[in-house]
C-alpha cells in the first residue's frame, strides 16, 4: 500500500529530477525503452506514457490541461499547413493564440491582474480564483506547442504531425516539461520519427552531463543558496552592505549553476535515450554585452522571443526606423519578464535587460571605435567585466520576493562597507565564500576546458563512466540528500 500511495500524486511531494523516486523510474523506464527500441511505434508509446504520468505526479489533475492543449494545436496544425486562404490561416492561427495565451494569463496572472486593479473584493472575481493553482512547467510547454503552430504559419515546416502520439510526446517530453529547453519542433519531432540512436557516443554524452548537472546543481548552487545567500535575500535588512554584496555575486552565481545544472541533466538523460536538445547555456559570464548575453544565457526562450516577438514586431515597425527596433527590443524583454513570472520584480529586470540591449544598439559604432584605438583584448575583459555587473545587478531585483524587499537590498548594498565586518564574516561564512569564488571560476572557463574534460572521459571504460555516474549519486543522495533543493525555474 505504501508503495501504491508513493506513485500517486502528492501536491507536497512532487516527483523531481533531483529525487531517488525518480531515478529508479527512468532506470525502469530505461530498461522498457531499451527493450523496445527497434519498434519506433511502441518505442514512443511507452516515452508518452512515462512522460504524462512524470507530469501528473508534479501537476495531479492539470494533465488534462497538458493533453488539451496539445488536442488543440495538434488539430490545428494539421488544418493550418492545408490551408491556403489567408482569412482561414488567420482565423486558425488565432485559435491557437487565444488557446495558448488565454491558458498562460489565466493561470499565471489572474491574481496579478486581479490585486494590481484592486479587485479582490469582487465577488465574480473571488469565485473565479479561488481555485487557481499554477501547473508547473505550463509556461515551458505552451510556448513550445504555440511555437510549432507559428512555424507552420510563416512556412517554416513543411509538413504539420500527423501522429497524435508524436505530437503529444512533442509537448509532454518528461525532460523539457518542468523547465525547457524550449524545444523547436523542427528539431524534436523528426527525431521522434526515426530509428532509435542510442550510440556509444550519446551514452558517454549522457552520463557526462548528468555527473555535470547533478555536481553544479548540489555542490555550487544548493549548498551557496543553503547556507549564506537565501538568508540575504529573505531578510536583507539583517545583514551588513558587505554581506549584501557578497550574496548578490551569489545569487547570480546559484541562479546560473542551479539552471544550467538543471540542462544539463535533461540533456544528458535525453542523450541516453538517443535524443538531442537544444543547448541552453553557452559561457554566458564570457559575454561582453547585455546583447551577447542573451545569445549565451537560456538560448532556447531568447531565440522564442526573437522569432517570435521581436522579429514580426521590429518588421511591422520597418517604417519607423531604428526608433522601432528600440520599441521591439523594449517589448520583447518586458514579455520576457513578465513571461518569468506575476511579479513586478521581473518586470523592472526584463526592462532592465531591454534598455541595457538598447543602449548596446545605440552605442555600437561608438564601441568599435573605442576598440581600434585602444588595446582590443583588454577592452573586451573591461567589458565583460562591466557587462557581468550590470547583469548580477539586475538578478539581485530578479530573485528579491518584492520590490520592497529589492529596494531594501540595495540600499543595504550601497551603504558603505566596513572592514571589521568582512573579518567577521569570513570567520562564519568561509566554505560557502571558497564555494563561491571556485564557481566564479568554472564560469569563466573557456568552453575548450569542458570539452577536453569531456573528451578525456569518454575515452574511459563504460564500466568507469557507470561508476563515477553511481559514486556521485550516492554522494549526493546519501550524504547531501537533505540539503538539495527544488530547481529554481520550476516556478516559471
Amino acid at each position: 500500500m505504501e508503495a501504491i500511495e508513493l506513485l500517486k500524486y502528492n501536491q507536497g511531494n512532487p516527483l523531481l529530477f533531483n529525487s531517488v523516486l525518480f531515478f529508479f523510474l527512468f532506470t525502469v523506464l530505461y530498461i522498457l525503452f531499451t527493450a523496445f527500441a527497434k519498434n519506433i511505434k511502441a518505442r514512443n508509446a511507452i516515452l508518452l506514457i512515462f512522460s504524462l504520468y512524470f507530469y501528473y505526479k508534479i501537476s495531479g489533475e492539470y494533465i488534462g490541461l497538458l493533453i488539451a492543449v496539445g488536442f488543440i494545436d495538434f488539430f490545428v496544425g494539421k488544418y493550418l499547413v492545408k490551408e491556403t486562404s489567408l482569412t482561414k490561416r488567420r482565423i486558425l492561427l488565432a485559435i491557437s493564440v487565444m488557446a495558448n495565451v488565454g491558458i498562460l494569463i489565466y493561470f499565471k496572472y489572474t491574481f496579478f491582474i486581479v490585486n494590481q486593479f484592486g479587485l479582490q473584493s469582487s465577488q465574480f472575481f473571488s469565485y473565479f480564483t479561488r481555485e487557481i493553482l499554477t501547473p508547473v512547467g505550463i509556461s515551458y510547454y505552451i510556448f513550445k506547442s504555440l511555437g510549432y503552430i507559428l512555424s507552420i504559419y510563416r512556412e517554416e515546416l513543411e509538413e504539420a504531425e500527423t501522429n497524435i502520439v508524436n505530437y503529444l510526446l512533442y509537448v509532454s517530453f518528461f525532460p523539457t516539461i518542468v523547465a525547457g529547453p524550449i524545444t523547436k519542433a523542427a528539431n524534436l519531432l523528426p527525431q521522434f520519427r526515426s530509428a532509435t540512436n542510442i550510440t556509444r557516443e550519446n551514452v558517454s554524452k549522457g552520463l557526462f552531463l548528468l555527473i555535470t548537472g547533478i555536481l553544479k546543481k548540489v555542490l555550487i548552487a544548493d549548498f551557496i543558496a543553503l547556507n549564506f545567500v537565501d538568508r540575504v535575500f529573505e531578510n536583507p535588512d539583517l545583514f551588513t552592505s558587505f554581506e549584501c554584496l557578497i550574496a548578490g555575486y551569489g545569487a547570480f552565481l546559484q541562479l546560473y549553476f542551479d539552471f544550467s545544472g538543471y540542462t544539463d541533466i535533461v540533456r544528458g538523460m535525453a542523450y541516453l535515450l538517443g535524443f538531442e536538445l537544444e543547448e541552453n547555456f553557452r559561457k554566458p559570464f564570457l559575454a561582453n554585452s547585455v546583447s551577447e548575453f542573451w545569445r549565451r544565457w537560456h538560448i532556447t526562450l531568447y531565440t522564442f522571443l526573437s522569432e517570435n516577438i521581436f522579429n514580426p514586431l521590429s518588421f511591422s515597425l520597418r517604417r519607423i526606423g531604428i526608433i522601432g527596433i528600440y520599441f521591439s527590443i523594449l517589448v520583447t524583454f518586458l514579455i520576457s519578464g513578465i513571461w518569468h513570472g506575476a511579479n513586478l520584480t521581473f518586470v523592472v529586470w526584463g526592462l532592465i535587460h531591454g534598455l541595457c540591449i538598447v543602449f548596446d544598439t545605440m552605442f555600437r559604432n561608438t564601441r568599435k571605435k573605442l576598440v581600434a584605438k585602444v588595446n582590443e583584448r583588454y577592452f573586451k575583459w573591461f567589458e565583460i567585466l562591466v557587462t557581468f555587473h550590470v547583469i548580477a545587478f539586475s538578478f539581485i531585483i530578479f530573485k528579491a520576493p518584492s520590490l520592497e524587499s529589492a529596494e531594501t537590498f540595495i540600499y543595504k548594498l550601497f551603504s558603505g562597507i566596513k572592514i571589521v565586518h568582512i573579518e567577521k564574516w569570513m570567520e562564519y561564512y568561509m566554505i560557502p565564500f571558497l564555494v563561491m569564488v571556485i564557481g566564479l571560476l568554472l564560469a569563466f572557463l573557456p568552453e575548450r576546458f569542458y570539452k577536453s574534460l569531456y573528451v578525456k572521459f569518454a575515452a574511459i571504460h563504460w564500466s568507469l563512466k557507470a561508476s563515477a555516474f553511481a559514486l556521485v549519486i550516492i554522494f549526493v543522495y546519501q550524504v547531501l540528500g537533505t540539503s538539495t533543493l527544488p530547481f529554481v525555474y520550476i516556478e516559471f
